[in-house]
C-alpha cells in the first residue's frame, strides 16, 4: 500500500527470490513510477 500510495505502479512478483532468516525462499515485487 506504501508505494502505491505514493505513485508507484507494480510491475510483476518475482517467486523464490530470496531467503529470509529461517532459509524459506520468498518473493518480491517489482515496482516502476514514471519520472517527472
Amino acid at each position: 500500500r506504501l508505494y502505491r500510495s505514493a505513485g508507484w505502479t507494480e510491475a510483476g512478483t518475482i517467486p523464490d527470490y530470496a531467503a529470509d532468516t529461517e532459509g524459506v525462499l520468498r518473493p518480491t515485487t517489482l515496482f516502476h513510477k514514471k519520472p517527472l
